[in-house]
């Protein structure tokens, strides 16, 4: 989890961008690497008041994806 305290929604979607990209395009030699990347959001104050809530909701969002996929990690 990372929370990014200092930016809006604009901001947190350049930031998942940004690191969709790096997974997306690692840096590899001759190894193989497979990586897996889920990414949910919760926002302040849209989702909840305190950090506490705004982790329940992420958690919430984790777990339903997972419900619903088998196959995710």
């Amino acid at each position: 989890m990372i929370a990014l305290p200092e930016t809006n929604g604009k901001g947190a979607q350049t930031f998942i961008k940004r690191i969709k990209y790096a997974i997306e395009n690692p840096i590899i030699d001759d190894d193989k690497m497979i990586l897996r990347l889920g990414i949910w959001q919760a926002i302040y104050p849209r989702d909840g008041n305190d950090i506490d809530e705004l982790i329940k909701i992420f958690d919430s969002r984790m777990y339903m994806k997972k419900q619903n996929n088998p196959k995710y990690p």
